[in-house]
């Protein structure tokens, strides 16, 4: 008994692949995980489409919280930060202050700042994060990073 053609060319293909080597070993273990990746997707494709729509409709019907770190609930407004690569943001002035008050006396210039400004009682969480003092922290970044001391 013959073995059928396509069985054929597989040993064909297998005996012109160099043996073992720590390079094919490389590329075997870089395919590994795309190719279960793929695999599981591709299996699974139906249930994770329904999980993701029960995602969908709980986010738009129930208060979620994650971790104690993240809550969104029905009446948040969610809005995506632009990049601003062109430096105009408030999204990348705030990065721009969060990165700058990484060091501990570029943070005490800030609350140097906030003190000049009549703002000491500002908490500077609240400085940072809260939608209402955008303009203050323009006139900071403008004057600490563009223009001012660390300019």
């Amino acid at each position: 008994m013959e073995a059928p053609a396509w069985i054929k060319w597989i040993g064909a293909v297998l005996r012109e692949v160099p043996g073992p080597t720590e390079a094919w070993a490389d590329i075997i273990g870089h395919l590994a995980w795309p190719l279960t990746i793929a695999w599981i997707v591709v299996r699974f494709r139906h249930s994770l489409r329904r999980l993701l729509e029960i995602l969908i409709i709980r986010f738009k019907s129930d208060d979620l919280g994650i971790a104690n770190v993240l809550s969104v609930t029905r009446n948040s407004t969610l809005v995506p930060l632009d990049s601003g690569e062109n430096g105009g943001s408030d999204a990348f002035v705030t990065e721009r202050l969060l990165e700058f008050m990484g060091e501990a006396e570029n943070f005490e210039s800030v609350q140097r700042w906030l003190v000049e400004e009549g703002r000491q009682n500002l908490d500077i969480v609240e400085f940072i994060t809260q939608s209402e003092f955008a303009d203050l922290r323009q006139r900071a970044f403008t004057a600490l990073l563009e223009g001012g001391e660390h300019g």
